[in-house]
């Protein structure tokens, strides 16, 4: 079968005018120097933790890791007190940060806080599973792998 000459083209502009209509701009992943101030703003009770965080900030992506490790044990201790207003808060930012993070911001939340805060919670004598009734759908995810992982079923 031969085809006309401007059969090609048309397709081929179809074809990509349609696709271009599809894929929507990739949005700017989260990096690990933008965590701490998400993190300070989803739970400011947190941020009275830290009164010297201005001076002296360091810009580098270790600087994510004691933060999410603070946050684990601050939301386990406001579990222990049964203090739950910033919990919605801060599980929102849990789950974006697992779904908008570059990939040390995904190692770096579910390494330093999802795994930690399961830890922390069974320390504390407080079932887990409260926790991952909170976290999305990609937390749990993460969650999961760690609990297979390290034998926690």
């Amino acid at each position: 079968m031969v085809y006309p000459k401007s059969y090609y083209p048309d397709r081929r502009r179809l074809f990509v005018q349609g696709v271009c209509k599809r894929i929507e701009p990739m949005p700017m992943k989260i990096t690990p120097e933008e965590v701490a101030d998400l993190v300070f703003e989803a739970c400011p009770s947190y941020r009275e933790a830290w009164p010297d965080l201005d001076v002296g900030r360091p810009n580098d992506t270790i600087y994510s890791i004691p933060v999410l490790i603070g946050l684990a044990r601050h939301v386990a201790g406001m579990w222990r007190k049964h203090e739950f207003s910033e919990f919605p808060a801060i599980f929102d930012l849990i789950e974006r940060l697992h779904v908008e993070g570059n990939k040390k911001v995904v190692d770096h939340v579910v390494f330093y806080f999802t795994e930690l805060l399961y830890i922390e919670l069974k320390k504390h004598g407080i079932n887990p599973r409260f926790a991952e009734r909170r976290l999305g759908p990609v937390s749990f995810y993460w969650l999961d792998f760690l609990k297979l992982a390290f034998g926690w079923r």
